[in-house]
C-alpha cells in the first residue's frame, strides 16, 4: 500500500468510526498524524502532497467519498464519510488493529472496584480489588514508575453507545423495546452479548461500532501515556517476561496441550467480576458435584 493509500484509507476509517457524527478539519488532521505515528510512519504533509490545504486534498483524493461542509462566514471544515461509502463491518475490521484480550478487557470492565495497570516493562496488564491487599498492589505501589494506570471505560459510555447505535437503525417495534429494555439494566459483559443477540442483522454493524469506540479510546489512552501501540496489539512481539513464575509457565504449557483450556481461558477473560461470580462459578460448582455423585 503506497503512502497516499495508507493515507486515504485511515482517514475513511477514523470517518467511520466518527460516523454519523461530522469532524473538524483540523482535528481530523491531528487524529489521522497520531495515528502514523502509531503505525511508525511519518506525519502526513499535506503541501509535499500536493495541495494547499487539508481541505484541499480531502476535496480531490477522497471526491464521492466524503462530504465537505464549509461554513458560511469563518470557521473550520467539517467532513463527514458519503452514504454511499459508509463501510461495512469487514471492510473496517480488516484495516483495525486487533487489540489484546486483557487489554479489552482492563478498558472495557467498568467495575469500579477493580485497579488495571499496564506493566512497562513485560507489556502485561496487573490488576487487582482497591480495597484488598495483595502482592500486585504492592508491586505497583513500590514501582510507580513501571505501571501506567488504566481508566476503565465507564458504563454510562458504554450504554450511551447502546442507545446510539439503536437510535440510528431500523428494528421492528418488538426488537426496539427488547433492545431498550436490557439497557435499563446495569452494564455487564452478558448485557451487551444479549444486546447484540437481540439486534439480528444488525449484530455485525454493531460489533464493528463499538469495536471501533473502545479502539479509539486505547488508542488515545496510549499516545497520551508514550505507550506503542504496537505493544498492545495481537502478533506484537512480546517484551522480556520476569524471571520469575515457573508455576505461570507451567500452566500455561498445560493449557496449550489442552485446547478447550484455552477456549475457556479466553471466554473467562471476557467477563467481568460479577458474571463470574454470579454464573460462572456456581456452574462449575453444581457440574462437579454432579460428577463426583456419578
Amino acid at each position: 500500500m503506497s503512502n497516499a493509500q495508507g493515507v486515504k484509507s485511515r482517514i475513511l476509517n477514523l470517518l467511520h468510526q466518527k460516523h454519523p457524527e461530522p469532524e473538524l478539519g483540523a482535528r481530523l488532521n491531528q487524529h489521522l498524524n497520531r495515528r502514523l505515528k502509531h503505525d511508525g510512519l511519518p506525519s502526513f504533509d499535506v503541501k509535499s502532497a500536493g495541495y494547499k490545504k487539508f481541505a484541499d486534498f480531502l476535496t480531490e483524493e477522497l471526491k464521492g467519498q466524503v462530504i465537505i461542509e464549509r461554513p458560511s462566514s469563518s470557521g473550520d471544515v467539517s467532513i463527514s464519510l458519503a452514504p454511499s461509502h459508509h463501510l461495512t463491518s469487514s471492510q473496517a475490521s480488516s484495516k483495525l488493529p486487533s487489540i489484546k484480550s486483557q487489554v479489552w478487557q482492563a478498558f472495557t470492565n467498568p467495575d469500579e472496584s477493580r485497579v488495571r495497570f499496564y506493566r512497562k516493562s513485560d507489556g502485561r496488564i496487573v490488576h487487582y480489588l482497591a480495597d484488598t491487599d495483595s502482592t500486585q498492589k504492592e508491586a505497583v505501589a513500590k514501582h510507580p514508575g513501571n505501571h501506567v494506570q488504566i481508566p476503565p471505560i465507564p458504563e454510562t459510555t458504554q450504554v450511551q453507545w447502546m442507545h446510539d447505535f439503536l437510535a440510528a437503525i431500523d428494528l421492528t417495534q418488538d426488537s426496539r423495546e427488547r433492545c431498550a429494555k436490557l439497557l435499563d439494566e446495569k452494564y455487564s459483559s452478558s448485557l451487551n452479548v444479549n444486546f447484540t443477540r437481540e439486534l439480528g442483522e444488525h449484530a455485525k454493524n454493531w460489533s464493528q461500532q463499538r469495536t471501533l469506540k473502545v479502539t479509539s479510546v486505547i488508542e488515545e489512552w496510549a499516545a497520551a501515556n508514550d505507550v506503542p501501540l504496537a505493544l498492545l496489539m495481537n502478533g506484537s512481539v512480546s517484551l522480556p517476561q520476569p524471571a520469575k513464575q515457573e508455576t505461570q509457565q507451567a500452566a500455561s504449557k498445560h493449557i496449550e496441550k489442552r485446547p478447550q483450556l484455552h477456549k475457556a481461558a479466553t471466554l473467562l477473560e471476557l467477563l467481568d467480576e460479577e458474571d463470574i461470580k454470579s454464573v460462572v462459578i456456581p456452574t462449575l460448582l453444581s457440574t462437579l458435584l454432579i460428577k463426583s455423585r456419578m
